[in-house]
């Protein structure tokens, strides 16, 4: 079965669709809270994830290791929930970091200003020019954090397989939608390779938390491709023990894989201030 990978607007009823369409799909819904609690199991605190979570960080906030500690382990909180298959995911930029992988099928929910002002007033309590300030806060935050983390507009519906209006589409019949759209857009054929794709990013998105977090090698900008069954690395360092320690890990972590790596060799790099 699929993978839905949702976006949404703040009070455009996505969190409330994604938990019809999971009931009626038999899904697991992964919301907020779970992945939360993936990222705090991981070492993640409080404060990290009050300054990065679905927000656009800051300037000096942008620059600091702690944006690369929760980068990678939200990557890895969204791989390992989508490894187990037949889920909803929603937020935390999940339609990207799945991008491009077979059997993931992307939603994204929209509404007008008007009436997520007004479903905003309702569900904080609050006046009309407080709703504002909260929905307009938060178009800022997630577009900055789409912006910032994965270098994608998310409002460019290029994105996604869909585009609901909650405006125009009650909760059941947006739910009823998409669990037609899904069965009928996604092959056993797909989840299938996608299931393997999954596996593979996952790997690599652990042997990057190992290298840079684990033994606290200092390669910058670090990645991990499959292609096959080779795994590249890609980075930057100043030290060339470094690239062959990461090579060592990997092999170690990959077994099977042809591990080679195009880490650059750069003296005297910093990425931090």
């Amino acid at each position: 079965m699929a993978v839905i990978a949702v976006a949404r607007q703040i009070s455009a009823l996505g969190d409330k669709v994604s938990s019809l369409a999971a009931e009626a799909l038999g899904y697991k819904f992964v919301d907020k809270r779970m992945i939360e609690e993936r990222l705090w199991d991981a070492g993640l605190t409080k404060d990290i994830l009050d300054k990065y979570d679905e927000k656009k960080p800051g300037f000096i906030a942008s620059m600091t290791k702690n944006r690369d500690l929760y980068f990678h382990y939200l990557k890895t909180a969204v791989l390992t929930e989508a490894a187990e298959g037949n889920i909803i995911i929603i937020g935390r930029g999940a339609f990207a970091i799945l991008g491009g992988i077979p059997g993931v099928f992307s939603v994204r929910f929209v509404s007008s200003m008007e009436t997520r002002v007004k479903r905003t007033m309702e569900d904080f309590e609050c006046g009309e020019k407080e709703a504002q300030q909260i929905v307009t806060k938060s178009d800022n935050d997630r577009s900055g954090f789409h912006n910032s983390f994965f270098n994608v507009d998310w409002e460019d519906p290029v994105h996604y397989h869909l585009v609901l209006n909650t405006d125009l589409l009650s909760p059941e019949s947006s739910a009823g939608i998409i669990e037609s759209a899904v069965e009928k857009a996604v092959s056993a054929e797909d989840v299938q390779k996608g299931d393997a794709v999954i596996k593979q990013r996952l790997l690599a998105q652990k042997i990057v938390n190992c290298i840079l977090f684990e033994e606290g090698i200092q390669v910058h900008f670090l990645d991990a491709v499959v292609e096959g069954q080779v795994l590249l690395l890609h980075g930057v360092t100043s030290s060339v023990a470094g690239v062959e320690r990461s090579l060592e890990i990997a092999r170690r972590m990959a077994p099977g894989y042809e591990v080679k790596s195009s880490i650059a060799v750069v003296q005297d790099f910093k990425a931090y201030p």
